[in-house]
């Protein structure tokens, strides 16, 4: 799974659990940083092409 961007969840939505524990495994740096929101979920992908870095995410979050 290759982590892409993230999304923010309409008010009174969360991130699911699995959603939490997969980006803890997988982007344990990216998840202490945005993950201290519970409305912020993260995006997964199969393929490798769309894999962006923790700083690329992070930058991306700001063009929303």
């Amino acid at each position: 799974m290759y982590c892409y961007g993230t999304i923010m969840n309409p008010v009174g939505k969360q991130r699911s659990p699995f959603n939490s524990d997969k980006t803890k495994l997988y982007r344990h740096v990216l998840f202490q940083k945005l993950g201290i929101d519970p409305r912020r979920s993260f995006c997964y992908s199969n393929d490798s092409q769309k894999e962006k870095s923790d700083a690329e995410i992070i930058a991306n979050i700001n063009k929303q």
